[in-house]
């Protein structure tokens, strides 16, 4: 695909009537779907979209209002055979191919045809996945693809992990080519491990990419965690139901300790906030125990050694972090 690692959004908002320019929200998703869509009922069609493009597939975040979607004969004939797996992050999706129907459940997977007829129908609006990659990059590898196109998924770690991973390449952060490359590889390894990797690729295809989707989902609970002053890898491990040794493994894999990037991301999180001159009235002590510290002492120490210079001269100056 061209621009590997572009992100593009797409919102009505704003469109007077539908429309912005000379093109109308059902132009605009039917030249990146390959689907026709029309509102279900009288209200006008609400649709935000975010595309993140990848190395060999693509990643469609999609949220509408009450809408009927519909792939005709004439859409599937450009030869473009790829699958497209939905996950549907909301109920209430019912879809149908050629001999094959389905009722999406929240948290529900299935895969699709590009080259089918396809009819989807949301009355109470929908909010869900879409990633579209090469068949010919699946198929070989997965070890009953007539049982994946004819069942949903069954719920998984794979399959959580691919959401989950997939979702949070939907941030804004731009992508340089090399992360792109990586990026795309690891989905396509989660894609085939959720879908059900044949015995003889099973460490081949799909043990990379959980394995990096493990570590990502990890790295943001951190984040997420870092005014706890119990978060530890023990924490860590009974949140995700894996082994402390694995996670000493996945950082390690890495280049760094799991204790060192904990560290690392409460210490760039005290800079912003020393730098931050809406949290001016805060003082020093509190930002460091907000930020899970809980030695004064052994903060400022840490603090100097890291960025070479005191939270003091911080507050008092700013600055970008080094």
């Amino acid at each position: 695909m061209d621009d590997a690692g572009g992100l593009v959004r797409f919102s009505t908002n704003g469109m007077g009537g539908g429309a912005r320019g000379d093109a109308s929200v059902e132009d605009v998703y039917a030249s990146v779907t390959r689907m026709n869509i029309a509102p279900a009922g009288d209200a006008p069609l609400q649709v935000e979209m975010s595309l993140r493009l990848l190395p060999g597939l693509s990643i469609a975040a999609i949220s509408t209002s009450p809408y009927r979607i519909e792939r005709t004969h004439a859409q599937t004939i450009d030869g473009n055979d790829d699958f497209v797996l939905t996950i549907a992050r909301r109920a209430g999706i019912a879809a149908q191919q050629p001999g094959r129907e389905a009722e999406f459940g929240a948290g529900e997977a299935y895969l699709w045809l590009n080259d089918k007829r396809m009819v989807a129908v949301a009355p109470q609006g929908a909010h869900f996945l879409n990633i579209a990659i090469p068949r010919r990059l699946v198929e070989p590898v997965v070890a009953d693809i007539d049982a994946v196109l004819r069942d949903p998924l069954p719920s998984s770690m794979e399959l959580a992990l691919l959401t989950s991973y997939a979702e949070g390449l939907m941030a804004d952060t731009a992508l340089s080519p090399e992360i792109a490359m990586l990026a795309g590889s690891h989905m396509r390894d989660l894609i085939i491990a959720a879908l059900g990797a044949k015995a003889g690729a099973t460490q081949r295809e799909g043990s990379r990419g959980v394995r990096a989707a493990r570590l990502d989902a990890i790295k943001r609970d951190v984040l997420q965690s870092l005014a706890d002053p119990a978060l530890s890898i023990d924490s860590m491990a009974a949140r995700h139901s894996i082994s402390p040794h694995y996670i000493r493994a996945l950082f390690n894999s890495g280049g760094i300790a799991f204790t060192d990037y904990v560290r690392e991301q409460r210490l760039l999180a005290a800079f912003r906030r020393l730098s931050d001159r809406t949290t001016e009235r805060s003082s020093i002590s509190a930002i460091a125990y907000g930020c899970g510290f809980s030695d004064l002492s052994w903060f400022n120490h840490a603090f100097k050694r890291r960025f070479g210079r005191t939270p003091t001269d911080v507050r008092a100056d700013g600055g970008a972090v080094p």
